[in-house]
């Protein structure tokens, strides 16, 4: 109020009008008749459930909700009028106010969505449309506040026991936030080519490949590296296409980077100073990440470097390094030990590929766990493949054992085993010769006073054949053509015992 007897009214409206645009079309349902959560159905509902509700004490939850439909209808019949809603023009006496609800409906309607399907809101057009936009802002807070009041009443009931209600209604998403992340495997083809609806499925055509994270920083030029491992002769033995990423500066003030090399595999520089002077920079191979792909990538990057003697890091268009280092020479052992964890890791991502399982992270493994891994794989694949010397030892109850030379097929079902410290499925195959031999084992009086122990063995320098039916194409009777050999580092097929 001014010493001259006018007046201003400040009315402080929400700091974003696209926040208030959403709450008003959350809470529009509950205002709208056809809806099912319109709220006077949501409010006699409710004392439905009061009214058949065992609880004793349900008589004081009455009041409450008789009170919220009495708010609620206040709030929304359309006859409160604000102090400014009256527009004087020179024929103001030929004017009837507009209410509230109507300036707010307008609002919505006309201002917000552009459409006024019945034309009842025309006389609101009278006004500006920041009163309309006014009038909004005080009914649908309003409406909002009420909306809660509800929600805290029903969660009260809930608590108390006076009323059930689902309790799914309590877990479901009801806002987005300011973020959304995905996690997916991006694809990528030559320019122009259009994806199909089998595009979109875990075997997509050939012309379709996952996009590395490699390929995906070098879509800046400025990370873009190329690592080239050569011997002492300067020959190379491999050269990748990198990525560099630099790392904030460590408590030390040390500057390093992170060059991403290939699946998962990175090489962190640092870069030292001390008494204000660089030291030599250093290097460390990482893995990226923990998946069996990561470690796979980095054992025969290992493998390679220990082959070469130089390492050395190279601008895109360079023809001088900018970094080289010495590697690191690998003893006989440490080549052993790297191609069978190689191996192994091969074993386990092939397998991982054809069942569409996750097998987990391998461990130390054994020769006769190498073997078998190996065979499991060949079995997966639909491949013939050499399985053992023998079969056995087995049970005859009645111990009526064959003298000579017979064809053997013996089918097993599907079975787990655990290799590697992995549980490794494996399909149900056949063991098959076509001349094994029966080798009585001695009495097995466990099993009756018949029963003989025995093993089946294949000729001698040869072993049974295995296969899996439901996955092999390949005709019964060109099986041992086909036969795929372990090709397993440090395993000599022909001449191991197992």
């Amino acid at each position: 109020m001014r010493p001259d007897g006018t007046s201003r009214i400040r009315h402080r409206l929400p700091p974003d009008e696209e926040v208030f645009e959403s709450l008003a079309a959350r809470v529009r349902p509950l205002l709208l008749g056809d809806e099912s959560v319109y709220h006077f159905k949501v409010t006699k509902a409710l004392k439905r459930l009061l009214d058949t509700s065992p609880a004793p004490d349900v008589e004081q939850y009455r009041d409450e909700l008789k009170e919220l439909r009495e708010a609620w209808k206040t709030t929304t019949t359309g006859e409160n009028y604000g102090l400014v809603q009256w527009r004087g023009t020179e024929v103001s006496d030929t004017l009837s106010p507009v209410s509230n609800v109507l300036l707010a409906e307008a609002w919505m309607y006309i201002d917000l969505v552009h459409v006024d399907p019945d034309q009842r809101r025309c006389d609101a057009l009278d006004y500006p449309m920041r009163q309309r936009y006014l009038a909004a802002v005080c009914y649908y807070c309003r409406i909002a506040e009420l909306v809660v009041r509800t929600l805290r009443y029903m969660e009260k009931l809930r608590d108390a026991g006076v009323v059930v209600l689902d309790a799914t209604d309590w877990e479901r998403d009801v806002v987005v936030g300011s973020e959304i992340v995905e996690e997916g495997i991006i694809r990528v083809a030559p320019a122009g080519t259009e994806a199909t609806a089998a595009d979109f499925g875990e075997q997509p055509r050939e012309v379709w490949r996952d996009l590395t994270a490699v390929e995906a920083l070098r879509q800046d030029p400025a990370t873009r590296l190329r690592v080239i491992l050569s011997r002492a002769d300067g020959t190379p033995v491999a050269a990748y296409e990198a990525a560099v990423l630099p790392r904030p500066a460590d408590a030390e003030d040390r500057q390093s980077a992170d060059v991403l090399i290939t699946g998962g595999v990175v090489c962190r520089l640092r870069f030292p100073v001390a008494d204000g002077q660089p030291d030599p920079p250093s290097m460390e191979l990482v893995n990226a990440t923990e998946s069996n792909e990561a470690h796979l990538a980095l054992c025969r990057f290992q493998l390679q470097a220990g082959e070469a003697h130089t390492l050395s890091f190279f601008g895109e268009h360079d023809d001088q390094p900018h970094l080289t280092f010495t590697t690191t020479d690998l003893t006989a052992e440490d080549t052993e030990q790297l191609r069978v964890v190689i191996d192994t890791l091969e074993d386990v991502l092939a397998i991982e590929a054809l069942t569409g399982r996750s097998l987990g992270r391998p461990t130390t493994i054994g020769d006769q766990e190498r073997i078998l891994l190996r065979v499991a794989r060949r079995l997966h694949e639909g491949r013939v493949v050499e399985l053992a010397r023998s079969i056995g030892p087995r049970i005859d109850p009645r111990g009526e054992l064959p003298s000579d030379d017979h064809a053997v097929l013996i089918r097993n079902e599907p079975q787990t085993m655990t290799l590697a410290g992995v549980e490794i499925p494996v399909p149900a195959f056949v063991v098959w010769h076509p001349r094994a031999s029966t080798r009585n084992l001695g009495p097995a009086p466990d099993h009756g006073p018949e029963a003989r122990r025995f093993d089946i063995a294949a000729p001698q320098g040869e072993r049974f054949l295995a296969w899996a039916p439901d996955i092999c194409m390949i005709p019964p009777d060109e099986i041992t053509q086909h036969v795929q050999p372990w090709e397993l580092f440090g395993i000599d097929q022909r001449t191991c015992p197992l």
